[in-house]
């Protein structure tokens, strides 16, 4: 039995979601998951949605997990997570979100996330992660000049725009 390699990379689970698409949300659940448990707790939602600026009630999370949360044993598992992502997917995409995402990295409101707004959110969530998970300052210039179209060394509303809704 012969597999044709272009095929497989096109192939797509029952959720819609390429290969490389599971492998991102693998990574962003390992990311939650922070004891390795292989669920995420509401306690490591919460951590998590704190760390990246957010304010959500104890209620809030548990509405969050609830929604997913198949087997109700009260934690989300990677099959779970899945299904959220497949949710907040086609969500995530309008301007409304994108220009959300831009206020909060903007910090200093000039208009332009600056590397050091990006370092410092990165440094946010990354306080949370494993060393192994943590971007390199390397991997944080590789997203600033992917996004940079004008070459000013920043990312106005415009260029995070263009990487988001790209994807």
């Amino acid at each position: 039995l012969r597999t044709d390699t272009c095929s497989v990379t096109r192939m797509v689970d029952k959720n819609g979601f390429t290969p490389e698409q599971i492998e991102e949300f693998q990574e962003v659940f390992n990311m939650f998951d922070k004891d390795q448990s292989g669920s995420i707790s509401s306690d490591e939602l919460g951590d998590v949605m704190r760390s990246l600026g957010m304010k959500p009630t104890k209620e809030d999370i548990v509405e969050m997990i609830s929604q997913v949360d198949k087997d109700k044993n009260g934690d989300i598992d990677f099959e779970e997570f899945k299904y959220l992502m497949k949710e907040r997917v086609k969500d995530v995409n309008s301007e409304e979100d994108v220009a959300s995402i831009f206020e909060s990295l903007d910090a200093d409101k000039s208009g332009k996330i600056s590397r050091q707004e990006l370092e410092t959110a990165l440094k946010s969530l990354g306080d949370k992660l494993k060393p192994e998970e943590k971007l390199t300052d390397e991997e944080i210039s590789d997203v600033i000049a992917k996004a940079d179209v004008d070459g000013d060394g920043d990312i106005d509303k415009r260029e995070l725009m263009a990487l988001i809704m790209k994807k």
